[in-house]
């Protein structure tokens, strides 16, 4: 039987020549590369053993924060639900912030400026955050 070949999703930052490649093997696990377009090349990042919704997920502009939506399932048993919101540095997964779902309708976000972000909610936009960069 032969395995299906991975899943690639690219985000492109807006601003940078940078993106972030999502792949997504035949496993529930997920490896971040982060990739600079204008040197070509690419730095290996986080593993995840779980799933990652590329869709609900962005790239800040300049290329340096990433907010997605992580799907842990049965495996989770943290005080947080098994779905949830994070961000973090690109293309790691060090969460900076972490909003639970408790359900798998909603999550995700989009940058919509420098330092403004949009969560995503069960039915609409949510909730705007203004992130201060360190």
């Amino acid at each position: 039987m032969t395995r299906p070949p991975p899943r690639l999703f690219v985000l492109m930052a807006a601003s940078a020549p940078a993106a972030l490649v999502i792949v997504r093997g035949s496993s529930d696990w997920v490896h971040l590369v982060g990739w600079d377009t204008s040197h070509d090349t690419i730095t290996p990042g986080a593993w995840f053993h779980g799933r990652i919704d590329a869709p609900r997920c962005d790239l800040s502009p300049d290329g340096r924060l990433l907010v997605c939506k992580l799907y842990k399932g049965n495996r989770a048993s943290t005080e947080y639900t098994d779905c949830g919101t994070a961000i973090s540095r690109s293309p790691w997964l060090h969460a900076l912030a972490v909003w639970p779902m408790g359900t798998t309708y909603g999550g995700g976000g989009r940058f919509v400026g420098e330092p403004s972000l949009v969560l995503r909610g069960r039915r609409a936009i949510k909730n705007i955050l203004s992130i201060r960069r360190g």
